[in-house]
């Protein structure tokens, strides 16, 4: 688990290349959805319906960085092991400031796919723009109060990001002893 942005604590990075070899299915399970799906206006992102074990993966990795990353803590009762799909390219995307406040501690993104790094993924820290360009097969962590926002892309390929939470009872703190979440 390293960080994004040098002493910057609150966005975290780490690569899960044993998801890899399963990014060609899952990309098709979630562009299935995807097109099959009937968007209520101003909604981007959908809820993974598919039972297929690589969601159940994705969440286990999720929580084992956490783990790594934080110091203990324990799951709120209402954390859920359910895991997001937000698909853009250049026809079609929403870039939002947003946050998770309402539905988590410890936000992730997996970057399933990743096809252009005009998609970046933006965040603002009081006045401060921070800018990543998201990796495929990466995990990205943050906290559920840093807004953020994807940045819409040039190419016709899809990127698709997992969003995957966790709700602790306790405030996190990194391990380093550096930052609460």
């Amino acid at each position: 688990m390293e960080r994004v942005f040098g002493d910057f604590p609150w966005v975290l990075r780490t690569p899960l290349p044993e998801l890899a070899r399963h990014r060609d299915r899952v990309r098709d399970i979630v562009l299935a959805q995807f097109h099959a799906w009937e968007a209520p206006d101003q909604q981007y992102s959908f809820k993974i319906a598919s039972q297929d074990d690589f969601f159940g993966l994705l969440h286990y990795k999720f929580f084992s960085e956490c783990l790594f990353a934080f110091e203990p803590f324990t799951l709120h009762p209402t954390s859920q092991k359910s895991c997001f799909a937000y698909v853009q390219n250049n026809a079609r995307w929403s870039s939002v400031w947003h946050d998770h406040l309402q539905t988590s501690t410890i936000n992730g993104v997996y970057y399933l796919t990743a096809p252009d790094t005009e998609g970046q993924l933006w965040f603002m820290f009081r006045e401060t723009l921070l800018k990543v360009t998201p990796e495929e097969g990466w995990l990205y962590l943050f906290p559920r109060w840093l807004l953020h926002k994807p940045v819409p892309q040039k190419s016709a390929d899809y990127r698709i990001s997992l969003n995957v939470e966790l709700i602790s009872n306790e405030c996190p703190i990194l391990r380093d002893g550096q930052a609460r979440w």
